[in-house]
């Protein structure tokens, strides 16, 4: 059995953990009470069980407190929305064009003081906010400049969708791969609110999309859904094991299949009707991408995040029009990123530690570059530089022209336990945002 997503802190036992405080808290009070009682007498014990009961309510809310936008927090601007994983069908992972070839410095880090979790999701980044997920069951607003966090969304289940922005309003899936009963939720991006959410009888591990007029993402085995900006269902295709994130192009939805029917499917968004589905041999996980007419996604049986033997992976190239199969390429390993495309190539990351870039028309080799430990994140493609992250830790930049290393920087001294990364770096200006499996989120600036 090949799992997408290997839980590191189911959510239901996370948020039992969380209030584990809460009730060492009241314990604490109560035998306090007790004691005064029988050491003071009653009117000494009424005093101080309220003492008590005010401190326990103290301390208990130090411990569940989450962040929220104060009253009158200017609304963030929608003029550079971030609708889909990436930010785009062309899977860049970039606003702007930041200076990032003569390396980065550290700028801030934030890491989870009580309740701590992976950020295994992507960054999307709008205005000045930085929204990522973490497994906790936290959506994080953070300050852009600052680190400071703006508000935190609480949810039932950890977090491995990476978020999507439209609109003024954040989407967000929960849940990973062994839970159910998971949700899609619509969050007011100014002040936190829960604005709606759409339950499922699946996982939302799945990066929605937001179109016009409808948002579509995947619930693990409970197929494909699409509903409007309301949160009304508006369909619902089963069969399908989608945990990736659905690709919008020339009229159509790609959206891959990762468990028990590996294929990709080629769906209408108006009413969720199949026009071609394509089967793959192995899971498909890597995030089908824009190239110009083409598509491209990768295959691959791999877990996310464990060490494991190679498996031999394969990209794939599908006419966007028709959905026709148009070549494949094999590889050593998986490749479980997307595609970052411009001009005519595609850069990826692959499961034996490599970095490639290829030509996006005929799937031929540019170039390859070892960075020594698996690529699982989406390399980030900028102006002068492309950004990748590996499953070692370490923060890597590329010369796009021939993939050679413009520097390399170590995240073991900033990460809490120095592991590595999962979540797919975003370039926005000249800062480089990224979470990491050890509980940190890392900006960067860059520079010439």
């Amino acid at each position: 059995m090949t799992l997408s997503i290997v839980p590191l802190l189911g959510g239901p036992l996370a948020i039992l953990l969380s209030f584990l405080p809460q009730a060492l808290v009241a314990l604490a009070a109560a035998v306090a009470a007790w004691w005064a009682r029988r050491r003071f007498g009653m009117r000494r014990f009424l005093k101080w069980a309220f003492v008590l009961l005010v401190v326990a309510a103290v301390g208990t809310g130090a411990w569940v407190l989450v962040p929220r936008a104060p009253a009158g927090s200017p609304p963030i601007p929608v003029d550079a929305d971030w609708p889909m994983f990436r930010g785009g069908a062309d899977r860049l992972g970039v606003r702007g064009e930041g200076a990032f070839r003569g390396g980065i410095r550290h700028a801030w880090s934030f890491r989870e003081p009580i309740r701590r979790g992976v950020f295994a999701s992507s960054p999307a980044v709008v205005g000045e906010r930085v929204f990522a997920g973490a497994e906790n069951g936290r959506l994080y607003c953070f300050d852009a400049a600052t680190g400071n966090v703006v508000w935190a969304f609480p949810t039932l289940y950890g977090i491995f969708s990476s978020p999507a922005v439209a609109g003024g309003r954040v989407y967000v899936g929960e849940g990973l791969h062994v839970d159910t009963g998971c949700s899609l939720h619509c969050i007011d991006v100014s002040t936190g609110r829960l604005l709606w959410k759409f339950e499922t009888k699946g996982h939302v591990e799945s990066s929605p999309a937001v179109l016009p007029d409808r948002i579509v993402f995947g619930a693990g085995p409970d197929g494909v859904y699409a509903v409007d900006l309301a949160g009304k269902e508006i369909w619902h295709l089963e069969g399908s094991h989608c945990d990736g994130a659905p690709l919008h192009a020339n009229g159509l939805l790609f959206l891959e299949s990762g468990y028990e029917d590996p294929a990709l499917y080629v769906v209408d968004p108006a009413d969720g009707r199949v026009v071609r589905k394509h089967p793959v041999p192995a899971s498909a996980w890597g995030p089908p991408a824009l190239a110009g007419e083409d598509v491209l996604f990768g295959v691959g049986h791999r877990q996310f995040g464990a060490d494991q033997p190679p498996s031999p992976g394969k990209v794939v190239c599908l006419s966007a029009r028709s959905g026709a199969l148009l070549w494949e390429k094999d590889l050593p390993d998986v490749v479980m990123s997307t595609f970052a495309v411009r001009d005519g190539r595609a850069c990826f990351g692959c499961a034996d530690g490599t970095v490639r870039m290829i030509d996006a028309g005929d799937g031929r080799q540019v170039w390859s570059t070892a960075l020594g430990k698996a690529v699982l994140a989406s390399p980030a493609w900028g102006a002068d530089a492309i950004v990748a992250a590996t499953c070692s830790g370490a923060i890597v930049g590329l010369d796009p022209e021939d993939g050679r290393v413009l520097w390399r920087e170590e995240t073991e001294g900033l990460l809490a336990a120095g592991t590595g990364i999962l979540g797919s770096p975003a370039l926005v200006g000249n800062r480089l945002y990224v979470g990491g499996p050890a509980f940190d989120f890392l900006c960067f600036e860059g520079h010439r």
